[in-house]
């Protein structure tokens, strides 16, 4: 291979990595962010977890609570587990019903599973209502005061809800 082909091959070979680099989240500058849920001092698994940042420059970040009621915040677009862009956040904290748990249609051809859905729902699939105060799904309506995530910092929360 010509010394001019080499040098071509190397300064793309570079550049792409360059470029790959530049896509992950380490370039947002994210930080690890996880905490804990609890309702009444009692661990809740199956919550969701979202950090709104108060300025323009953040990103949104969210997570799901475990058995232990831990989570690992995760900005979308990035890994799982990528955390927060340092900054300050209002929490939103809520954990969806599911109206078809319970409801095994595994198996089922399209027709056989809408009856067997539709006998247990006649007038149509009701809403998923939040198992959680409302209060702290809306950020205007929480006692949870903003928290600051910060590069260097632990930045492990706990949020214990009151029912």
């Amino acid at each position: 291979m010509s010394k001019s082909i080499t040098n071509i091959v190397l300064f793309f070979s570079v550049a792409g990595l360059l470029v790959l680099q530049g896509c992950s989240e380490n370039s947002l500058g994210t930080v690890r962010v996880s905490g804990i849920v609890t309702l009444d001092s009692d661990p809740v698994e199956g919550v969701s977890v979202s950090f709104s940042p108060k300025s323009a420059e953040g990103r949104e970040a969210y997570g799901v609570t475990d058995a232990r009621g831990r989570f690992v915040l995760t900005v979308p677009g990035t890994n799982v587990g990528s955390g927060a862009i340092p900054g300050e956040y209002y929490v939103t904290i809520f954990k969806m019903s599911n109206p078809m748990e319970g409801i095994n249609t595994d198996g089922m051809g399209i027709a056989e599973a809408d009856a067997e859905i539709r006998k247990h729902f006649p007038r149509g699939i009701p809403s998923p209502k939040n198992l959680l105060p409302e209060k702290y799904a809306s950020r205007t309506a929480t006692d949870i005061a903003p928290v600051k995530v910060e590069k260097g910092n632990k930045n492990n929360f706990t949020f214990d809800l009151m029912p």
